[in-house]
């Protein structure tokens, strides 16, 4: 019997606008395919406007398959008074942050293009609120993935 792999796209929206404790508050999002399936991310957005009245500090994402694990494919980090953000496609890829990483945008790229998520291995976001304030914000997250079935 033949089996069928075709692939489709879904936009997978990962925005939350629950409140993050100032001073490292933490708040993790999976993107996490149904066991069975893989993703691979195609596009990605993300907007995290900067916590509201703060004044001190920064607030940052991670973006990786291994929680706390070392290095994250994407590292994004403002100060007190910027947002983070990151846009593909656009010309140039628009990132918006205090530090970056990786700094230079074919290494971004790079590394977007090669993200996949497992049901065993699905890609974390950690946002991090390290600023004087809640973060009360939304943080806007899309991910654009194509969904493969696992070949068995």
């Amino acid at each position: 019997m033949t089996k069928n792999y075709k692939s489709k796209l879904k936009l997978i929206d990962l925005s939350n606008d629950a409140v993050v404790a100032s001073g490292g508050g933490v708040e993790e999002q999976l993107l996490q395919p149904d066991a069975g399936y893989i993703y691979k991310v195609k596009n990605l957005r993300i907007n995290i406007g900067d916590p509201a009245g703060s004044s001190a500090g920064t607030h940052k994402i991670y973006v990786r398959n291994d929680p706390g694990g070392t290095p994250p494919w994407f590292y994004m980090s403002s100060n007190t008074g910027s947002p983070i953000y990151f846009g593909y496609p656009t010309t140039p890829l628009k990132t918006t942050a205090t530090t970056v990483e990786p700094d230079n945008e074919l290494e971004q790229m790079l590394s977007l293009f090669h993200m996949i998520a497992s049901n065993d291995y699905p890609i974390d976001f950690t946002y991090v609120n390290d600023t004087d304030v809640n973060q009360t914000g939304t943080r806007t997250i899309k991910v654009l993935v194509e969904e493969i079935p696992e070949r068995a």
